[in-house]
């Protein structure tokens, strides 16, 4: 009994740990847009979605990431420097955000980030990460 009390215990403490890290990371990822927006002559209102998959969390614990979309109807808006019409957003657990615009730049992104695979689960798991992020950056977006 003791030890089921104790296991619950740490699942809800994970799970209340997830939920403040992405209230941060969101908050951190609303700061940052805001400003990149501020530069954009015509105000619209971007499509901000949580990438939230159990085997991104495994592979990258320590972010979270999320879908930009910039409508391009009626008319299509000239997106910030920054950003693409469709880009996937990492934040990091200490903060830093990265812009992934396009295909290279996911590819480059990946390459950095997954360099210690040693083993088939590990590679499956990668393998599953990346086609869900390649996903969510797919053109016209979700």
């Amino acid at each position: 009994m003791v030890f089921v009390l104790m296991a619950l215990f740490c699942v809800s403490d994970r799970c209340a740990h997830s939920e403040a890290s992405a209230d941060k990371s969101r908050a951190v990822l609303d700061a940052w847009l805001g400003n990149i927006m501020r530069g954009i002559a015509i105000k619209i209102e971007p499509k901000v979605i949580p990438i939230e998959d159990e085997t991104l969390q495994e592979v990258f614990p320590d972010e979270r990431f999320y879908g930009f979309y910039i409508p391009r109807w009626p008319v299509a808006i000239k997106p910030p420097k920054e950003l693409s019409y469709e880009t996937i957003v990492s934040v990091q657990r200490d903060g830093p955000v990265e812009p992934i615009r396009d295909a290279k730049t996911l590819t480059i992104f990946l390459t950095h980030k997954l360099v210690d695979i040693k083993n088939e689960p590990r590679a499956r798991a990668a393998l599953r990460a990346s086609l869900r992020l390649a996903e969510a950056g797919a053109k016209d977006g979700p």
